[in-house]
């Protein structure tokens, strides 16, 4: 008894959102086979609708046409009108862009411009430039990356750095994505900044491996000044971001020690160590016979 539609759509939209990094163009055309005479369902509509979400997921980025930076497309700073389709705010230049969720590309959306809060633009102004001076020394690439920072009238700051390694010529694509957020709306001296790292790496030489995984963090950081608090921000990411890169390699280095120790025995089950002689084994099959 074959699905009805709705349940094959729904379980092709969960394969296509759970694509890796630089992956999903070939993860939909495969569902498209895998659908056969039903591939119709995902029609531009539906595909449209599918990326739009996947491309939020992943915090997916592209260069902008009329800048020499990257833009991220990420739900915070999407218009909230759904008229406007996938127009998204550009925080530095107070723009709006319109996004090919398809193609991945980015269109200026002219003649629209979005004010800010005054205290706001000053906090997230500083955020922004810290966060700029960060990623370039602690990412290799600047082609391979992207950071914003967003603020709203209500004082919510949010930062999201995106970072993608896609080289699937060799078997392999990877990618990095963090977002914290705080609020530094009321008067106050102190606010809590929360934040959480999302790591997919996908590895398909001769197999198909993947690694996700994601790391929470919370903290109560000092809110003085926009220049001082920016700095503490930035502190809080970099300590973050280190400490949780370094123990996923202690994890690995030790994973030989533990992690496969638990899951194969050194000796047969004979307790005695294998005797790699050949003639050995030629001996006991004849004694055997």
């Amino acid at each position: 008894m074959s699905a009805p539609a709705s349940e094959k759509l729904r379980i092709a939209t969960h394969f296509v959102l759970q694509s890796p990094a630089g992956q999903v163009d070939q993860v939909l055309r495969d569902v498209r086979i895998l659908l056969g005479s039903d591939a119709s369902m995902l029609g531009k509509p539906q595909v449209e609708a599918i990326l739009t979400k996947y491309n939020q997921e992943k915090l997916v980025f592209a260069a902008a046409p009329d800048k020499p930076t990257r833009n991220i497309l990420c739900s915070v700073a999407g218009l909230v009108d759904p008229k406007e389709g996938s127009v998204y705010m550009d925080p530095p230049t107070n723009k709006s862009y319109k996004f090919d969720n398809i193609n991945r590309t980015w269109i200026v959306d002219a003649g629209r411009i979005k004010t800010s809060n005054e205290k706001v633009e000053a906090f997230r102004q500083n955020i922004q430039e810290a966060v700029n001076q960060y990623v370039k020394g602690a990412y290799l690439d600047e082609s391979k990356y992207a950071a914003a920072v967003y603020g709203n009238d209500q004082g919510d700051i949010t930062i999201v750095i995106s970072a993608k390694n896609v080289a699937l010529h060799n078997f392999w694509s990877g990618s990095w994505r963090t977002v914290f957020t705080l609020n530094i709306g009321a008067s106050q001296k102190s606010t809590q900044i929360s934040g959480s790292i999302k790591i997919n790496v996908h590895y398909f030489e001769d197999g198909n491996v993947q690694l996700n995984t994601e790391f929470d963090h919370t903290e109560v950081i000092s809110v003085t000044d926009p220049t001082a608090t920016a700095a503490a921000v930035v502190a809080v990411i970099d300590t973050v971001e280190t400490e949780y890169q370094t123990k996923l390699e202690e994890m690995y280095v030790d994973m030989h020690k533990y992690t496969f120790t638990a899951m194969r025995r050194f000796l047969p089950v004979t307790r005695n160590p294998m005797d790699w002689n050949p003639n050995a084994h030629k001996l006991a099959a004849q004694l055997k016979n």
